[in-house]
């Protein structure tokens, strides 16, 4: 008879299988085929419409700022060029590109009759405070092929702020579910193109409804800040193997990262924080996990998430809706190791009772599942619903962070580097039982270097782990134009309530 393997050495090497495939095919994916000419804004074109319009497939055009930026509506056709990139000229201050349409985007993308089709947009700030409906769209359309990738998407070193929208790519695939309820999946719109992406190093801020709205992608949303957006952070329906990792999301009003029906992926070495609008209405949550396919675990190793008005981390299915009588479930698995989780759910409960650190629900559905190792609690009060922990986690204890931030401190934020400055705080003590506190698999061990403690055990929080270098350690300026704390533009704030909810 062969002999047993251990399930948690299996499933160790799975994780660290799929995690070298993410990093080979990101590495892999965006290095756009940009062979062509370089068009300069203003010096050869005066618009950057005009050079959009004379470029050929595999140009790049090169945008200087100027002092009232541009005002235009940019459209990138599939249909004109297959590959494109458009990038604020040097290091200095970002072009900034606006334009007032409730309807459209600052920038639109558009795929329409699924061609291969890539667009890299780098150092460029896109601002929607005049009415735009979305500072960033991807237009895409029903594929021949659902499983291929038909977009590669690269924003990286951007600003996208006071839009209805920040960056939505590709279509909504939201639904009412058989019991009338908004949350279930359209089965259909899951037949769209899928999109391989990478979003890097960037500001999504003061959007008026959602930061980001990620449709049937891959790749990763790595090194950015996103804060204070009037809805969720970040919503994403129907990823496959998506990295979300060392971002900071901040006070955004409703959920910072909503899962939904994920196809596998990791989070990691995020800072997750202050989620404000109540329970009871409908938000506050720090990471929601909703539904996935069977043959995708979605991890969820070393982040700090705290001070979330509802539930820190909810895990819980979600169903797909076939047609007008029949609903599929969708259940969840998801494994969260090595995380800091406190000072959740402090908003007034709901009817349904407290609000807690982490909530599984739906226990009871074929292969929902949940694993919960390794993490520490700072209370002992409503730790866990739906779930028993082990005694790997540990409970009521101090994380021992070398100077913990004020929560408030996050309001002066305006760039990359204040926000460094912020979560450096979250730097362990040499006391903390944080240090070494990990799951001892090796395959998390902390990265040599960086901020780690200890030996190479994996270091509970967002400075432990394999992949525990913050991008941050060497900075490169991330201004929000305009000094000083950020103020929403005409009291149209965070929480204005700009047309329907429903994705």
């Amino acid at each position: 008879m062969m002999p047993t393997e251990n399930p948690k050495t299996i499933q160790a090497r799975a994780t660290a299988a799929l995690l070298v495939a993410l990093a080979v095919r990101s590495s892999a994916a965006f290095g756009l085929n940009v062979v062509g000419e370089l068009l300069r804004v203003p010096a050869d074109y005066p618009t950057i419409s005009q050079a959009i319009e004379a470029a050929s497939s595999g140009d790049e055009i090169r945008v200087a700022w100027k002092d009232g930026g541009y005002r235009e509506r940019l459209v990138i056709s599939s249909d004109h060029v297959r590959s494109l990139r458009i990038a604020g000229e040097g290091q200095g201050e970002r072009p900034t590109i606006a334009w007032a349409d409730s309807s459209y985007g600052v920038i639109e993308l558009s795929n329409l009759d699924n061609l291969p089709f890539e667009v890299e947009l780098e150092h460029l700030v896109i601002d929607g405070s005049d009415g735009a409906r979305y500072g960033i769209k991807l237009r895409n359309a029903l594929a021949p092929d659902p499983d291929q990738v038909y977009n590669k998407i690269e924003i990286k070193d951007c600003v996208v702020g006071h839009a209805g929208f920040g960056i939505e790519l590709g279509t909504r695939c939201g639904a009412n579910g058989c019991d009338g309820q908004w949350g279930a999946v359209d089965q259909r719109k899951l037949g769209y193109s899928r999109s391989e992406i990478l979003i890097s190093r960037s500001v999504i801020y003061e959007n008026y409804r959602d930061g980001l709205n990620l449709y049937r992608v891959g790749g990763e949303l790595v090194g950015n800040l996103v804060f204070n957006n009037g809805d969720e952070g970040c919503h994403t329906t129907d990823t496959r193997d998506f990295r979300v990792a060392h971002n900071i999301f901040d006070h955004n009003l409703s959920i910072s990262l909503h899962l939904h029906l994920c196809q596998g992926g990791v989070v990691e070495n995020n800072v997750i924080t202050r989620s404000q609008r109540s329970h009871k209405d409908g938000g506050g949550l720090g990471i929601a996990v909703g539904g996935g396919l069977s043959e995708g675990v979605i991890f969820i190793d070393n982040n700090l998430v705290a001070y979330n008005a509802a539930n820190g981390i909810l895990v819980q299915p979600t169903e797909i809706r076939v047609d007008s009588l029949t609903c599929i479930p969708a259940s969840t698995q998801a494994e969260l190791r090595n995380n800091i989780v406190y000072g959740n759910g402090w908003a007034e409960p709901d009817s349904g009772g407290r609000q807690h650190q982490i909530r599984f629900e739906r226990q009871d559905l074929p292969e929902m599942r949940m694993l919960c190792e390794y993490n520490l609690f700072r209370s002992y009060g409503h730790l866990i619903w739906g779930e028993s922990i082990d005694d790997s986690n540990l409970r009521g204890t101090d994380p021992l962070f070398s100077v913990e931030p004020d929560p408030s401190a996050y309001g002066a934020v305006v760039t990359l580097e204040d926000a460094w400055g912020v979560i450096r705080g979250y730097e362990l003590s040499t006391e903390s039982p944080c240090v070494d506190g990990g799951d001892p698999l090796a395959s998390y061990h902390d990265a040599p270097g960086g901020l780690t403690k200890g030996t190479s055990r994996n270091d509970i929080g967002i400075f432990g782990g394999p992949r525990a270098i913050w991008p941050f350690l060497e900075p490169r300026r991330h201004s929000i134009p305009g000094t000083g704390a950020i103020t929403p533009l005409s009291g149209r704030g965070p929480g204005a309530r700009i047309g329907s909810t429903k994705r």
